[in-house]
């Protein structure tokens, strides 16, 4: 509910589900006696972010104190903007875990939207331009992936293409 209360962003309340996914995980592996502990600060990370921006780190010390929420959270929340944001130092496995694993989900959730939207704008491309090629052909380098060409610069050709190595990659 607080995560819905500070933050109006549907892809912010994904990423605090999805670090407080990974952050349970973490606490299964490492053999935490309070998963659920590390899970609420993997949810609970980003609650000023949206919100107060310019206070991120340090207004969700304040937000959580006065809803009672105990200190060793607090600091596992704001430890997580450490060097950037905040003072406060990761120091405990759970604190460590949640500074590396933040900018980790948002990357993996960012490449995977990305991959979908790709998928459905090619699933609904009908035309070939004329420097197509097939899968195959990039394999082999029998033909590499033309990423961009662009005639219209009078009497030049811009091409930005990808030619593989055969002995590298195979």
């Amino acid at each position: 509910e607080w995560v819905k209360e500070y933050n109006d962003s549907d892809a912010l309340r994904k990423h605090a589900l999805a670090v407080e996914g990974v952050m349970r995980h973490f606490a299964v592996l490492k053999g935490a006696p309070d998963v659920d502990t590390w899970g609420v600060v993997g949810l609970l990370h980003d609650l000023d972010y949206e919100k107060y921006p310019e206070e991120h780190c340090t207004k969700v010390r304040q937000i959580l104190g006065e809803k009672g929420v105990d200190e060793a959270i607090i600091r596992a929340v704001a430890s997580h903007g450490w060097g950037m944001c905040s003072e406060v130092e990761p120091v405990s496995d759970m604190e460590k875990t949640l500074y590396t694993v933040d900018e980790l989900t948002g990357l993996i959730g960012a490449m995977w939207e990305t991959q979908k939207y790709m998928l459905s704008y090619h699933s609904g491309v009908t035309d070939s331009p004329p420097y197509s090629s097939r899968w195959y052909q990039w394999l082999f380098d029998i033909r590499p992936i033309l990423y961009y060409m662009d005639n219209d610069v009078a009497g030049y050709t811009t091409r930005f293409a990808a030619f593989v190595n055969p002995v590298v990659c195979w």
